[in-house]
């Protein structure tokens, strides 16, 4: 109630998502899911499938060093041999969620801070008659956002439609980002991102070679380390030789079906997590994850049976990928609707320079020393709990669509 005792009339946004109950749960969101579940299941693979080959196709790439195939893993690469046709198989999942993001509509709710009305109230109207079956004339609310529509023909003016123009609003949009405290949300969950994506990455696309090492290596009475030692040491010597011919390493049976133990493990974080983050909240449990992770790195360390060093690659590559998701959430919470896209995206461009570096340095690191690259992935954890320290426990409404609607 204002203080003329009448109540507040409801805002676009506030409006939305009455609509949305309308529409209810149906086709359109059954297309959704399934596009998010196959653009999902195509990163996964686009970036996972080469770690896969190199074993076997180090010899077609001419005996590569440990360096190169980190370079490999942190790039694409083309050419055409037999298991090639791998990769292009691969690919079609990509190529379907192209084919499908291309049927889903832009968000209403962008829409709405863009002041584009019509076409908002015009996709909320075909989720609503996709989803419910009823004709059109059935909606509940045909005039929804009409009088905001009019309101906004009316300060339209020619000058909005000029191309400066239309910078200039990008620009006043956008600067909201770049303000305390988004700025500094923003600064923080990059770098938390460029660290954890990196570390997430090294270690899921390096899997695969480690693996293959241990199922051709006799790790009784050794543990891991020692044996990556040796097979570093192996390869200095080997690079040494003028002659040499070339046999690929490559992965057997153990290595998949260990992979397929660390994919199923994968997917335990993701109910445990949804159960415990209302309970615990999105900072507590991303910190526990964070340790956890630590724990498992430092374990690696002194792994010494082929099963101690599944459960601990499972925990962390499970922990990890646990705390992108966090990350990824807590991103869409601090930024608003107009912003959130470009905040996203300078985000997961972090993300992908993080997993850049990390591929190179995983080589050069394991030749400096494999103690050195365990602790050093624990370091950077414990370096991804301070950052998230600093972060709010709850959402901040103050400097959401405030600031945007000056």
């Amino acid at each position: 109630m204002d203080s003329t005792g009448m109540d507040k009339a409801p805002t676009p946004m506030q409006q939305i998502n009455e609509a949305y109950k309308c529409c209810k749960f149906g086709w359109f969101h059954i297309k959704l899911l399934a596009a998010a579940f196959v653009g999902t299941v195509a990163s996964i693979l686009v970036t996972c499938t080469t770690s896969y080959l190199l074993p076997t196709a180090e010899c077609d790439l001419n005996n590569m060093s440990l360096l190169e195939k980190g370079l490999l893993n942190a790039s694409p690469y083309f050419v055409l041999n037999t298991w090639n046709f791998y990769l292009y198989a691969m690919s079609l999942w990509s190529l379907a969620s192209f084919i499908m993001y291309a049927f889903i509509p832009e968000s209403p709710k962008y829409l709405i801070t863009k002041k584009k009305y019509a076409e908002a109230r015009e996709i909320i109207i075909k989720i609503y008659v996709e989803n419910t079956g009823n004709a059109r004339t059935t909606f509940p609310y045909p005039d929804l956002w009409k009088n905001e529509e009019k309101d906004q023909k009316l300060k339209d003016t020619p000058i909005t439609k000029s191309i400066s123009h239309q910078i200039v609003v990008g620009l006043q949009t956008v600067k909201v980002l770049f303000r305390n405290p988004l700025l500094l949300y923003l600064i923080t969950l990059s770098i938390m991102n460029f660290l954890t994506m990196g570390k997430y990455n090294m270690v899921r696309l390096w899997y695969p070679q480690i693996s293959t090492i241990i199922e051709h290596g006799d790790i009784s009475g050794v543990d891991l380390c020692v044996l990556l030692d040796k097979y570093t040491e192996d390869l200095r010597l080997k690079s040494n030789l003028t002659m040499y011919e070339c046999v690929p390493t490559k992965s057997g049976t153990e290595t998949y079906v260990n992979t397929i133990i660390i994919g199923c493990v994968c997917i335990l974080p993701f109910f445990i997590s949804g159960a415990l983050v209302n309970r615990v909240g999105k900072k507590s449990l991303f910190i526990s994850s964070s340790l956890i992770c630590v724990g498992a790195n430092l374990g690696l360390r002194w792994a010494d049976s082929k099963s101690t060093i599944v459960a601990l690659f499972s925990l962390d590559i499970a922990v990890s990928q646990c705390m992108k998701g966090l990350i990824q959430v807590q991103a869409v919470e601090f930024f608003p609707t107009a912003v959130r896209t470009l905040a996203m995206s300078i985000i997961m461009l972090s993300a992908r320079m993080g997993t850049l570096l990390a591929n190179i340095l995983l080589p050069i690191l394991l030749d400096m020393g494999c103690m050195i690259l365990f602790f050093s992935l624990s370091g950077v954890m414990i370096c991804i709990t301070i950052l998230s320290i600093f972060l709010p426990s709850k959402k901040i409404e103050c400097h959401t669509d405030k600031r945007i609607k000056k």
